[in-house]
């Protein structure tokens, strides 16, 4: 059930791009009318304490409310409302609600409501009380920064590639289960959403192959994911001590780093990683967490190959915003590159066939 404490938090009249961290990504669309009400409701789903009812308003738009039941309160209401119509409104403007796969306008949406849910229940509470735990974000802010995300990232993870090319075709020869190929493609849309809001990146939900969405990055970080450990949540490089589907190790504390440079605040807790295995939302322990701090870590490689990282006198790196920067399809196969291993003889480049397998998977993947 969800149960974070409730804390303080007023209510919210509009949903907009004056919000530095709820802001929308295409700001030419700057507010859902203010007399915006539900005309149309399609159905409801239980999420813990709350009641999520959606439909659409008197404008086709799509709109959630939500009610708290016995333990619930107006604050956490007011919070998940505001995160969840943020990431709809979002979503109306590109186009998610009228693609042409599906035949009925409600399917979609009853999906998206009912997967974001399930997520929510899962993750939201971790979330919001550790990762985000001395962030500037008041407790309401939180709550609707995760909601957005949630709502957002399921809709980039039902979008995403879902059958995997078979070992005996793929570039690398890589392979997993379809359970592992399709398990946490609603993880790895939230945290696609959630950096590309966090560092001003600037991606639409779907782009092409050549000028990335959140779509197609989510589409890359599986090809990535599968060049690294087939996708298994519980891989182990012992070279490395990397861990999980990312065989993520020190840069859990690298993308923590870059989080405190912006809106979180310098405080903010980030990525846990536990030596001993016992914490169960640590990057080395959960699936969420290590696609988190995994996909962080590749933000901080594109953000280099962009020229955006500077260190300090402690050799502290520091990431500067992206504002919204034309990403070429070179920059991000440059981060690959940069992400993968390298020659051990001076001056360490890159080893070319890292790039090129997990490129043309990614290639692949987009078309499938």
């Amino acid at each position: 059930m969800i149960s974070v404490s409730d804390g303080s938090g007023g209510g919210y009249s509009y949903w907009g791009s004056d919000d530095p961290i709820n802001g929308m990504r295409n700001p030419h669309i700057t507010f859902r009318p203010s007399d915006s009400e539900m005309v149309d409701e399609v159905s409801t789903e239980d999420c813990g304490n709350y009641t999520i009812t959606y439909g659409y308003d008197q404008y086709g738009n799509p709109i959630a409310k939500v009610t708290a039941k016995s333990g619930g309160s107006k604050s956490m209401v007011e919070a998940i409302e505001k995160g969840i119509n943020e990431g709809l409104w979002d979503l109306q403007q590109e186009g998610y609600f009228n693609l042409k796969d599906i035949n009925k306008k409600n399917t979609r949406f009853t999906t998206l409501i009912k997967e974001m849910t399930k997520f929510a229940l899962n993750n939201l509470k971790y979330f919001v009380e550790s990762f985000l735990k001395g962030s500037d974000l008041n407790h309401s802010e939180r709550v609707s920064l995760f909601f957005k995300h949630a709502t957002i990232g399921t809709a980039v993870g039902s979008l995403l590639c879902h059958n995997q090319i078979g070992s005996e075709k793929d570039p690398g020869s890589r392979g997993t289960t379809d359970e592992n190929f399709n398990a946490y493609d609603t993880d790895i849309g939230f945290w696609a959403s959630f950096y590309n809001d966090i560092f001003d990146m600037g991606l639409s939900l779907n782009g092409n192959d050549t000028d990335l969405g959140l779509v197609q990055w989510g589409n890359l970080t599986k090809s990535l994911f599968m060049q690294e450990s087939n996708m298994n949540p519980k891989a182990y490089h012992s070279d490395t001590g990397g861990i999980g589907m990312s065989v993520t190790q020190k840069e859990v504390q690298g993308t923590n780093t870059v989080l405190r440079d912006f809106r979180l605040g310098k405080n903010v807790h980030g990525f846990d990683w536990d030596k001993n295995s016992i914490n169960p939302n640590a990057a080395n322990t959960s699936a969420f967490y290590n696609i988190g701090a995994g996909m962080g870590h590749f933000v901080a490689k594109l953000a280099g190959e962009a020229g955006l990282i500077t260190y300090d006198r402690n050799d502290v790196p520091h990431m500067k915003s992206f504002n919204n920067m034309t990403l070429t399809y070179e920059m991000w196969g440059d981060a690959v590159a940069a992400w993968g291993p390298h020659s051990e003889e001076k001056p360490f480049p890159p080893l070319p066939f890292y790039r090129k397998e997990v490129m043309e998977r990614y290639l692949q993947y987009n078309h499938r």
